[in-house]
C-alpha cells in the first residue's frame, strides 16, 4: 500500500479505498485521475488509458497477472501520467498517429517562446497539454482500424475534439456496442475556464 493510501486508511478508517467496478461483464473500471477501463482475457489485460498508474498496484485483485497493452484515447496528462510505472518489457502502448507525435515529443509542444506558426498554436501558445516526459508509443492506430487482442476486436474511431488526434474505441458485445472515449461533452455543459474556448 502506498503512503497516501496508508495515510487515508489511518486518518479515515471508515472511508473505503478505491475498488474496481464492473459496469459490463468482463470489463472493469478503475477511477483515479481518469476512468481506466480494464479489459480482461484470462490473466492478461488491456487498459484503455492509464491515469496515475495506481491501477497497476491493484490489478491482481481481479486476477490479472500482466498488462499487455495500454490504448490511449489522447495525450492529456491525466490519462497517461502513470506511464513510468509500466513494465515496458511486457506492456505495449498504442495511440493515434497524431497523439503518438505529441506523446513522444512533448517538448516540441511545450515551448518557452511559442510562435503563432507553431503546430497546434492559438495566439502563440500550443493548446495541447502533453506529459512532462516523452512516452514511447509502440503502435500508431488509424481511423477505422480494427485492433485485435485475444478474443476482442476493437474498432478505432477518430474523434478529434479537445485533443487534435483524439481517438475512441468501440467493442461489440452481442447486440451492444461499448464506446470508450477520453472525454465527453453533454447537453447543458458549461465552460469552466475561458481559455478552453481558444481554438484556431
Amino acid at each position: 500500500m502506498d503512503m497516501t493510501r496508508l495515510l487515508f486508511a489511518l486518518l479515515l478508517p471508515g472511508l473505503a479505498l478505491a475498488a474496481f467496478e464492473e459496469p459490463v461483464p468482463g470489463i472493469h473500471l478503475w477511477r483515479d485521475t481518469c476512468n481506466v477501463a480494464v479489459i480482461k482475457q484470462g490473466d492478461a489485460a488491456l487498459l484503455i488509458n492509464l491515469g496515475d498508474g495506481s491501477v497497476l498496484e491493484h490489478i491482481d485483485e481481479i486476477g490479472v497477472k500482466q498488462v499487455e497493452w495500454v490504448l490511449f484515447t489522447d495525450h492529456h496528462r491525466e490519462l497517461c501520467q502513470g506511464a513510468s510505472r509500466l513494465d515496458r518489457t511486457v506492456t505495449r502502448t498504442a495511440a493515434s498517429e497524431l497523439e503518438k507525435e505529441i506523446l513522444e515529443n512533448p517538448l516540441s509542444f511545450r515551448k518557452w517562446h511559442p510562435r503563432l506558426g507553431d503546430k497546434f498554436s492559438v495566439h502563440g501558445a500550443s493548446y495541447v497539454r502533453p506529459p512532462a516526459s516523452p512516452l514511447a508509443i509502440d503502435r500508431a492506430l488509424a481511423d477505422g482500424e480494427v485492433f485485435t487482442w485475444h478474443d476482442f476486436a476493437i474498432t478505432c474511431v477518430s474523434t478529434p475534439g479537445h485533443s487534435p488526434g483524439g481517438m475512441s474505441f468501440l467493442i461489440q458485445r452481442g447486440d451492444d456496442t461499448i464506446a470508450f472515449t477520453g472525454g465527453v461533452m453533454h447537453d447543458g455543459a458549461k465552460m469552466t475556464n475561458w481559455f478552453e474556448t481558444e481554438w484556431d
